[in-house]
Parts: C-alpha cells; structure tokens; sequence
C-alpha cells in the first residue's frame, strides 16, 4: 500500500478564507467537481484530491514560501495562472473574491492576464477579503450566458416543433 503524503496547509499571513463570507458563499454556490475550484486548488497547492479541494482552501491563509526559494516558487505560481484560460483565471479570481475590476488597478483599464496574475499572486501572499460586499449573484455560471439566452428565446416555436418528432409515441406500449 502506497502511503500518499498527507497536505500541510502552511500558516500564510492572511485571512483564512473561511473566514471570508463572500468566499465562504462562492464556495457553497460550486460543486467539489468545479473546474474553477480545481484550478483555485491547483494554483495554491498542485495536485490533490477533488473531494478535499474545499477542506483544503477554506483552511488556506496565504502562500509560505520556502527560505530562500521565494522567487522560484513565485515564478512556479505564476507559470500555472499563466497556464490558464482568461476567463478560467477570471472565473477562478471571482470564486477566491479577487477584485479585478478596472477601477482597482492603477490604469483604470480592463487589466490585461499580467496584471491579473500579479493580483492574483499578491493575494495569495496575503488573502483577505473585498472592502466593499459584493451583491450577491445567483449560479455563477449563468452571468456569461445570460446576454445569449435572451436572443435564443425569440424563437421558441422552432425548438418545440424539431424536439417532438424524435419522440416516438408509437413506441410506448403497456
């Protein structure tokens, strides 16, 4: 039998993020099997089983680098952000209650994946929670498909009509 090592959450400077209520909801609002609870995990801690993403995470307070391997490890977090997606880094930020609007950078542009990297590592060093609360939204997900929702519905009459011919009825027999 192979004895996996058991994960160490080191003691970081920050909050813990169950101590954060809008991380804390976020977290409820996702399944253990959340593609952006995996990469929340990953970024913080590497590998790991899904059903202990949340344990782990909520118990996470901030990124404790090795003496003297600061800057490599900086450089390991950044290269596994960097591996992601925009969105997937922008979903991931949203979960963990990053704030990555425009006004919070000193451009006051649309940040661009560097910059939010850099928030995303400077958080990680220091977790804390949001000044301001955010409103609370519902499913997560459902925020990037509402804009193509409301253009799809103007047809229903469509869908119905393709939807009921490959139903047999003759088939039903008791």
């Amino acid at each position: 039998e192979k004895k996996k090592k058991e994960l160490v959450i080191p003691k970081g400077k920050g909050v813990k993020l169950g101590d954060m209520p809008n991380v804390v909801a976020n977290f409820k609002d996702v399944t253990w099997s959340d593609p952006d609870l995996n990469c929340l995990h990953t970024v913080v801690f590497g590998q790991g089983k899904k059903k202990e993403y949340k344990a782990h995470l909520l118990q996470f307070n901030g990124v404790v680098y090795p003496e003297g391997k600061e800057e490599a490890e900086q450089d390991k977090m950044r290269m596994r952000m960097y591996k992601l997606k925009m969105e997937a880094l922008k979903d991931t930020m949203d979960l963990a209650d990053i704030d990555r609007s425009a006004e919070s950078f000193e451009s006051k542009k649309t940040p661009g994946k560097e910059e939010l990297c850099e928030r995303f590592l400077e958080w990680l060093e220091n977790p804390k929670a949001k000044d301001k609360k955010t409103p609370k939204k519902g499913k997560r997900k459902s925020t990037g498909s509402a804009g193509k929702g409301s253009a799809k519905k103007e047809t229903p009459t469509k869908k119905a009509k393709k939807t009921t011919p490959s139903k047999k009825t003759p088939s039903k027999k008791t």
